[in-house]
């Protein structure tokens, strides 16, 4: 076998192995997610959006400026979640309860940061 054969012999196991772990880590992430009930269908309602981001912990980075979490996804799920995010910065009556989730998130993350404090 020639040398230059032989390297990509290894660069094709080294995209398979890739391939594989990368499989494998959204499994374990997405078993993770259905654990802890955070899981979001593609066919989700902004409503659905909203209770999985009032499950979750915030950080913010000043008044009332929430860190967003990161969404994962396939391109399919993209478009619908993009869709219900759209919906939920357009819709006055939608806008209003996100606004009122990231006011609370705010009070829990300054309560939490004032304990943090407190215990130093």
């Amino acid at each position: 076998m020639e040398l230059k054969e032989l390297e990509n012999q290894f660069v094709i196991m080294g995209m398979d192995f890739a391939r594989q772990w990368n499989i494998d880590f959204y499994k374990q992430i997405d078993r993770s997610l259905k654990n802890a009930g955070r899981e979001v269908h593609h066919g989700s309602s902004p409503k659905d959006l909203l209770s999985v981001l009032d499950s979750m912990w915030f950080e913010f980075d000043g008044p009332m400026r929430p860190r967003w979490p990161k969404i994962v996804c396939g391109s399919e799920a993209y478009e619908k979640i993009k869709t219900s995010l759209d919906e939920l910065t357009t819709n006055p009556e939608l806008r209003l309860q996100l606004a009122d989730l990231i006011k609370r998130k705010y009070r829990e993350w300054s309560d939490r940061e004032a304990a943090k404090h407190l215990a130093d």
